[in-house]
């Protein structure tokens, strides 16, 4: 149990760059996406995820590419 938290991470990780994101420089937790409408940002903390984007399609489909991989739910807008 005491790695359930590291292994989260990395698994989180590995997917998010299979789909084409990187990891920024400045911050470990924060995976960016250039798209052909704009950016899309995932930022990690703990287990929760905050997307956000300049295209409501790229948000909507990455948000369906983790929820088809991923046991997860939408708690809509912060």
């Amino acid at each position: 149990m005491k790695q359930a938290p590291r292994t989260w991470s990395d698994k989180i990780s590995k997917y998010l760059i299979s789909i084409g994101f990187q990891v920024s420089s400045s911050d470990s937790s924060l995976y960016v996406k250039k798209t052909e409408r704009g950016i899309v940002g995932i930022v990690i903390y703990v287990d929760d995820l905050i997307v956000t984007g300049d295209s409501g399609h790229d948000i909507a489909s990455v948000k369906e590419m983790l929820c088809a991989k991923f046991d997860m739910k939408d708690l809509a807008s912060l």
